[in-house]
């Protein structure tokens, strides 16, 4: 129903903000190299070079 939809999409919008403030602060925090914390959010190893 129409409540059911509103609490769904009040949630998406929620975590939205939250990568929001996310990107925010990568992209403002001139402390680190913005590659390393994207590295770091993803939990991935770095990356290799391709030959």
């Amino acid at each position: 129903m129409l409540s059911n939809e509103n609490a769904q999409l009040v949630g998406k919008i929620d975590r939205l903000q939250e990568r929001l403030q996310v990107l925010e602060r990568i992209a403002t925090d001139k402390r680190f190299y913005v590659s390393m914390q994207i590295e770091d959010l993803r939990g991935a190893p770095e990356t290799k070079e391709l030959n």
